[in-house]
């Protein structure tokens, strides 16, 4: 009975392993891709319509790809207690999120972006940041599953070596 539940570990920790991983990695694909509809929604609001920052950020508190409304939310009421610049809200709420460190570069400009008067060229700089968040997700999409293929078959292996030896 113990050699049995001992097995049964063994071959279910690189599963537990493997799932945590994957589960990690869907994780900041989600926020990524929420992040990427973000830029493409405000580049296309830009063209529409000029919005002020904070009424941006009530917009897309309500509007927004649903994984970020917490985060919009978070930044409307830091704004609405008290008075403070868009640029250090912004930068503290996006590194509460679980975006990896790649995305931060690129989307630290998005207060600056949007303080320009050409609408033109502020849809035009959102679609650039837009293009390059998603080239950082896909870029994270192929060494995750690189990795995870060599992770997960090294602990499968090591765990079934274990079993071999151990009984």
């Amino acid at each position: 009975m113990l050699r049995g539940i001992g097995a049964l570990l063994i071959v279910l920790a690189p599963v537990l392993f493997s799932a945590s991983a994957y589960r990690a990695q869907f994780l900041n694909d989600r926020v990524l891709t929420a992040f990427t509809e973000t830029l493409e929604f405000c580049a296309a609001q830009i063209c529409v319509q000029r919005r002020a920052l904070p009424e941006l950020s009530q917009s897309m508190a309500q509007k927004g790809p649903v994984v970020l409304r917490s985060f919009w939310h978070a930044i409307d009421l830091s704004l609405q207690k008290k008075p403070q610049d868009f640029d250090q809200v912004w930068q503290r709420e996006l590194r509460r999120t679980t975006l990896p460190p790649e995305a931060y570069p690129i989307l630290d400009a998005y207060p600056n972006v949007l303080r320009g008067y050409d609408t033109h060229q502020v849809a035009q700089a959102l679609r650039r940041m837009e293009s390059e968040l998603e080239a950082c997700r896909r870029e994270k999409q192929r060494l995750f599953r690189r990795d995870f293929k060599t992770r997960t078959g090294l602990q499968v292996s090591a765990a079934l070596l274990l079993l071999i030896l151990l009984f």
